[in-house]
């Protein structure tokens, strides 16, 4: 897909169409970008290469600072400003009359800088065009360079180079100021996106501290020990809203059986009106004991595998099985009109 304005842009729709139109590129210049995240830190870099030499005429290298405040997309876009930079110092006389070529790995820059919506790291794309905006009226060809992606680890050497190029940028070095356009003679303020990352995790660490004086805690570690609970979205992502609402009374203990209702007073007495054995109505004698649902703990076995009912309560915590867990509940009839039921209750 190719766009035309002062600038091209080319994104291949695969390694090997991006690496074979490197290796078709004939244009006299060719300079390569890079955004490293590497040992905590974040870096840029950007290679130049003229007239078909394996050897760069030059490269440029900028430390942004450490990785927890600044992102490698932010390294993407400051390797597009050494760029622009570089086309200054070593292109002027090449501008609008011979082919040159900017190459990144990474798409999502090459669409932001194009298309200019606003977005993470805005105020480095703008500096990009501020810099590329003296190149508008040089040479004949109105399209005065282009952008485009190449694989990462695509084996081109340009490609290579820089990406060892960012690596040393990201661990600290950087070009000399005096060799930097302006806006990177300076420390970078600490971007947004990292500014968020930042706050939502001293957010966790203190929920994760709240939650670790929580009564609630010992009950969800029996069944649950992935705090904060990621995998849930999977364990729910087939079942229907009133099957995962049962699910979560079940892990939280709040299913509405007998037992439950009679310490809230809900139920005259916890005893299980199923089987009148005297148990008291939980959700282990559903499971495992009371002998009114004979059938469907056979059938519950079957699809487990024989799996024993011993360790349910972790049994919640795994997609497969709190589904047939689930569908268990739901078998004994207790469940109607989205309400937990005793059967000799009326509706």
């Amino acid at each position: 897909m190719t766009k035309g304005r002062i600038f091209g842009t080319t994104i291949h729709s695969t390694r090997e169409e991006s690496i074979e139109a490197e290796s078709n590129d004939m244009s006299t210049t060719k300079i390569f970008t890079d955004g490293s995240g590497f040992e905590g830190g974040a870096g840029a870099a950007a290679v130049i290469y003229q007239n078909g030499s394996p050897t760069p005429t030059s490269s440029l290298k900028y430390h942004l600072g450490k990785l927890k405040d600044h992102s490698t997309y932010e390294g993407e876009a400051v390797g597009l400003i050494l760029a622009a930079w570089l086309i200054r110092l070593y292109c002027k006389n090449k501008i609008g009359t011979e082919g040159i070529s900017i190459y990144t790995d990474c798409q999502s820059v090459i669409d932001s800088v194009y298309d200019m919506k606003p977005g993470p790291s805005q105020y480095l794309l703008n500096e990009f065009h501020a810099l590329i905006a003296s190149f508008t009226n040089l040479g004949n060809n109105p399209s005065k360079f282009t952008i485009n992606w190449i694989s990462v680890h695509s084996q081109v050497n340009g490609n290579e180079q820089v990406d060892k190029e960012a690596k040393e940028a990201a661990q600290g070095i950087s070009t000399p100021k005096i060799f930097l356009p302006p806006l990177l003679q300076c420390p970078l303020p600490t971007g947004k996106s990292a500014l968020l990352q930042q706050a939502k995790e001293t957010r966790t660490v203190k929920w994760r501290a709240l939650w670790e004086t929580s009564p609630r805690n010992k009950r969800m570690k029996k069944i649950d020990k992935d705090f904060p609970y990621t995998k849930f979205g999977k364990l729910t992502n087939k079942l229907m809203r009133k099957q995962t609402s049962i699910l979560i009374q079940m892990r939280t203990g709040h299913l509405p059986l007998n037992d439950y209702l009679y310490k809230r007073k809900l139920a005259q007495l916890p005893n299980c009106n199923a089987c009148l054995g005297g148990h008291k109505e939980t959700l282990e004698h559903l499971l495992k004991e009371c002998i009114a649902y004979k059938e469907q703990r056979k059938n519950l076995r079957k699809v487990l595998r024989e799996r024993s009912l011993a360790d349910f309560s972790t049994m919640l915590s795994d997609p497969k099985r709190a589904r047939l867990i689930v569908k268990f509940v739901e078998g004994t009839k207790h469940w109607t009109n989205g309400y937990m039921r005793n059967p000799d209750q009326q509706i």
